[in-house]
């Protein structure tokens, strides 16, 4: 005969769950993966907001100019010169009145100070997706004595501003009387 000896069966002590821990009991497999992606995602963007330079979406799309208007002969600086930036939609040649819209559109004109002195702000556009340059400026130059000429500029006569946005330091723009 063989003795068949009887196994006790005594209950698993289960360890004891701290209050941290209960999420993991009560939490299926698919939850928890969830709920750890959502938990590195908000430490990610809270790293990124605490600790990363954020870029603004509004770039510099054309540089301003500063310089002085002066008669080619003379060399005495001009008063009330329109000083404006040229645009490729720009069309001098056409006979249609400019309409509202257009208006809105159109590049702002400053005029130099009594010492022939101008500034053209550097202009921003709201840029999301990629960055943008300037490649050419063209400026004109409009008097009622002296007509209208035009002055370009490169990339490569520029410098930057106390802001860093990019300016061209134009100096003394000559404008022959007609």
């Amino acid at each position: 005969m063989t003795r068949v000896r009887s196994i006790e069966r005594r209950p698993i002590r289960a360890a004891k769950l701290t209050p941290s821990r209960r999420w993991l009991r009560s939490a299926a497999p698919g939850v928890r993966a969830i709920q750890a992606i959502t938990r590195f995602a908000i430490l990610i963007a809270i790293c990124a907001v605490l600790g990363c330079k954020t870029h603004s979406p509004s770039q510099v799309v054309s540089p301003g100019v500063a310089g002085r208007v002066v008669d080619a002969r003379t060399h005495e600086p001009i008063k009330d010169v329109k000083v404006r930036r040229e645009s490729a939609n720009d069309d001098r040649r056409s006979t249609e009145p400019v309409k509202g819209a257009q208006l809105m559109q159109q590049a702002p004109v400053a005029r130099t100070e009594t010492d022939g002195t101008f500034t053209l702000p550097c202009i921003r556009d709201l840029v999301v997706f990629r960055s943008v340059g300037w490649y050419v400026l063209s400026i004109s130059f409009e008097h009622p004595k002296y007509g209208r000429s035009t002055a370009i500029f490169t990339p490569a006569q520029a410098t930057n501003d106390l802001n860093g946005d990019p300016l061209i330091k134009a100096g003394d723009v000559a404008l022959v009387p007609e």
